[in-house]
């Protein structure tokens, strides 16, 4: 069962992937990109400012970013593994906290911060 996430962010905004992979490895993640917009990629690459969708393999398995007019989906294939609720959960929290934009919860939307808090994240404050 796929599971996703919306970020929404200025639109003018775009989201940083080295910033976002600075704020992974930093909480304990390792982030590799594995496609850019259906294309292999690098592990080290760097995708362009036009990208429109990243396959970023993590600890807990595969996740999928896809870009809309100032919104970003984080996706990913089931939730029965811990380490892929993590990971998709600080991928979710560093792609928001990157653009300083809200993710949309059950709950209504929340800042990177309070996200963090609300699933349980421990999140390296620097």
């Amino acid at each position: 069962m796929g599971v996703e996430r919306t970020i929404s962010h200025e639109p003018k905004v775009l989201p940083d992937w080295a910033a976002v992979r600075g704020l992974l490895v930093a909480n304990g993640e390792t982030a590799t990109l594995r496609m850019i917009d259906g294309m292999p990629a690098f592990p080290d690459e760097i995708p362009d400012s036009t990208w429109h969708e990243l396959r970023i393999g993590m600890t807990g398995g595969m996740v999928t970013v896809k870009r809309r007019n100032g919104q970003l989906v984080c996706v990913t294939w089931g939730t029965g593994e811990p380490a892929l609720v993590r990971s998709w959960n600080l991928l979710n929290y560093c792609l928001t906290k990157a653009t300083k934009g809200t993710i949309q919860t059950e709950t209504g939307p929340m800042n990177a911060d309070d996200f963090a808090k609300s699933v349980g994240l421990p999140i390296d404050p620097n």
